[in-house]
């Protein structure tokens, strides 16, 4: 999207800011043909879904893991044991400034 930009967030360790190519190939064989839709082309239907307004508010929980995750946890459709670092991380990610500049 013209004018977008990436936020990494708060868990993004600049001082080890490795890159990870993944390969999908034994997904591939596991279930040929389950993905047929290239990158490429899922990232412009996205992007045509956002021009045309069809996605609604991206802050609803069915858009956001985090508050998908929260919500459910809420309602009681999953549990959760967060460890310490768990924890430093949900608080680093709450406490971040997500506006778009």
């Amino acid at each position: 999207m013209p004018r977008s930009r990436i936020d990494r967030g708060p868990e993004r360790d600049e001082a080890d800011a490795r890159d990870y190519r993944t390969s999908f190939a034994r997904l591939a064989t596991a279930f040929p043909g389950a993905c047929t839709t290239h990158l490429s082309e899922g990232v412009r239907e996205i992007a045509d879904a956002m021009d045309a307004k069809e996605l609604g508010d991206p802050d609803l929980p069915e858009y956001d893991n985090l508050r998908g995750l929260v919500a459910s946890r809420n309602a009681g459709r999953i549990t959760a044991a967060r460890s310490l670092a768990c924890e430093r991380l949900h608080a680093e990610y709450a406490a971040a400034d997500w506006s778009v500049q």
